[in-house]
């Protein structure tokens, strides 16, 4: 099952921006439009249910964070989560994920 994402415009205009197979959480950095999602269920992408995408466009992703389940920090693919939930952007590039199965709140930081 797919999940579209769609962008409606200030002239009320709907067009289809991307397919999500499967999205937990989903998040528009207010600075510069950027979409994220926690992965959940990416069948096409593989096992990427600990990871955070941002989306580039339909069925364009790219992986920005996490790695395997777990719990480590560290930049890119070093870090882990366990159980990422919802998510959250500041408007200075950073983002805040709810890391369920740490008890945690984690912050991906722009670079």
């Amino acid at each position: 099952m797919e999940n579209h994402l769609y962008k409606i415009t200030p002239s009320k205009s709907i067009s289809d921006f991307a397919t999500l197979p499967s999205a937990l959480a989903l998040t528009i950095d207010p600075a510069g439009g950027e979409i994220y999602v926690a992965g959940v269920g990416w069948a096409f992408l593989g096992t990427d249910s600990e990871k955070i995408f941002k989306v580039t466009g339909a069925r364009n992703y790219i992986a920005i964070a996490g790695h395997e389940q777990g719990f480590a920090d560290g930049a890119g693919d070093v870090a882990q989560f366990f159980g990422t939930g919802e998510l959250i952007a500041d408007g200075r590039g950073n983002i805040y994920v709810a890391d369920g199965g740490n008890n945690r709140i984690r912050k991906i930081s722009k670079k």
